[in-house]
């Protein structure tokens, strides 16, 4: 399937949500190696982000551990999948 091979590459560097129900927290920008880490503002309102490195030690610390175990289990299937589809 050509068109898959030629468009998947670009689907990637979208943003990846980093979903986990109400738990949402942040957002996965593949290009950058970034997590854009968001905090709830008063009453679901004025919410605000903070941009840290992937590898940034801190951003263990900053979310749930199940979380951020995903996370990093879900940037491996993206390299994974992008390498496969690069060839």
């Amino acid at each position: 399937m050509h068109h898959e091979r030629h468009i998947a590459p670009s689907l990637l560097e979208l943003f990846w949500q980093h979903l986990a129900g109400d738990r949402f927290c942040g957002l996965y920008h593949r290009p950058s190696n970034e997590v854009l880490l968001y905090t709830r503002g008063i009453k679901g309102k004025g919410a605000t982000s903070t941009r840290y490195a992937l590898d940034d030690p801190q951003l263990s610390t900053l979310i749930e551990p199940e979380l951020y175990e995903q996370l990093m289990d879900d940037v491996e299937l993206l390299e994974v999948s992008r390498q496969k589809l690069l060839g």
